[in-house]
């Protein structure tokens, strides 16, 4: 595909936001219940409860640095991410976006892609990580419905046609 752009294995909806916002990675989760980790072991990947999000966004002007301060830019380009995730999945992501409800965590997180570890090194700039969860947003199927449709097979092949939206709700644990 022209520029790197994988739209039939990869949803248009979703590489359209990262391109639009600089987005260099991002993580979104929804998870309830409780693990039992003495039963099926540790997760594959932690999820906390409720909804999180925590992304990373790309130097700005091919600046390699960024400093402690928050620029209006990435500010904009968080509340612009936010607000799209919330539009996509029927969530309520976009409560994320207030001062009040994100972070920038310095130590915690770092990033998976090897683009943004060969830009950064292993001294990532804080200011280009928004983190944010809200513990009482809870996983449904008016959050499934749209997930699947991002899929290139929607619900009819592959591990879509695993998942049962009711009784994947219903479960001990779903993340």
């Amino acid at each position: 595909a022209r520029g790197g752009q994988h739209y039939q294995v990869f949803p248009k909806a979703i590489g359209e936001m990262v391109q639009m916002y600089g987005v260099g990675e991002f993580h979104l989760s929804f998870a309830h219940g409780q693990w039992l980790w003495q039963r099926w072991g540790h997760p594959p990947v932690s999820a906390p409860g409720g909804l999180s999000l925590w992304a990373w966004f790309l130097p700005l002007d091919g600046a390699k640095g960024g400093g402690e301060e928050v620029t209006e830019a990435l500010r904009k380009a968080w509340l612009g991410l936010s607000n799209a995730l919330s539009g996509l999945f029927g969530a309520s992501i976009s409560l994320l976006a207030s001062p009040l409800r994100h972070t920038h965590p310095s130590s915690s997180l770092r990033p998976t892609s090897s683009l943004l570890r060969s830009l950064w090194g292993a001294q990532p700039p804080s200011s280009h990580l928004f983190y944010g969860s809200l513990p009482r947003e809870v996983s449904c199927t008016e959050n499934l419905t749209p997930w699947i449709k991002l899929l290139p097979c929607r619900d009819r092949a592959g591990l879509s046609r695993l998942i049962r939206p009711p009784v994947l709700c219903g479960a001990l644990y779903t993340s």
